[in-house]
């Protein structure tokens, strides 16, 4: 099982396949239900390539960076216009423990409506069960999904649904007792080399035709 670094760059090389196209994601704090005293956060990768066929594939590399010691405990999502048929591919996904699965839709994730696709470390978006089985304070993982789709859609679109809000971020098992649940926004650019580095992937993404 690969161990990815939770520094921001090693984050964006950390997935093991090749994509079509990058973008640089972290937590919006202002879409919490809890803020402005969220605890969950997050930075990382979120990767579209249409692998030919119809078939594609939709790579999300995190690091989880809570406050407090929460654990990332599940994720949810759309489809982006033209494409559909998720599901996580649990022995290509690294740095996941063995209690994650594929979650079918639709899945309740208020205060965000629900969602078709996602990956719970319980089973379940919610979770009863041990927060400890998701990803920790600090850690670094990957899930990949397999659907289909084709070349006109980016990663960017996998964003735009649901009012912007669509990708959403399952929080559990904080010191304080609380938890907490974000949604995804594209990084963006600015000073220093995060910046650079997603405008690289920005430049990158496809149009619709």
């Amino acid at each position: 099982m690969q161990t990815c670094t939770t520094s921001v760059v090693a984050v964006a090389l950390c997935a093991t396949v090749t994509m079509g196209d990058i973008i640089h994601i972290t937590a919006d704090p202002t879409g919490s239900p809890e803020s402005p005293n969220s605890y969950g956060g997050f930075e990382g990768t979120l990767g579209y390539d249409a692998i030919g066929g119809g078939l594609a594939r939709l790579v999300l590399t995190l690091t989880n960076t809570s406050i407090h010691d929460g654990w990332l405990t599940a994720l949810a999502f759309d489809d982006a216009e033209g494409t559909g048929g998720w599901s996580l591919n649990v022995s290509e996904s690294t740095s996941l423990g063995a209690s994650w699965t594929d979650l079918a839709g639709p899945i309740n994730t208020q205060p965000f409506g629900t969602r078709d696709h996602g990956a719970a470390s319980n089973g379940d978006w919610e979770g009863g069960g041990n927060p400890h089985l998701g990803l920790a304070a600090g850690d670094s993982a990957t899930w990949i999904f397999d659907g289909w789709g084709d070349a006109t859609v980016s990663a960017l679109d996998f964003l735009t649904p649901n009012g912007g809000r669509n990708l959403v971020i399952r929080f559990r098992g904080f010191g304080n007792g609380a938890s907490d649940k974000l949604p995804a926004t594209p990084v963006v650019p600015g000073a220093g080399g995060l910046a650079a580095l997603a405008g690289v992937g920005l430049a990158g993404r496809r149009r619709r035709r």
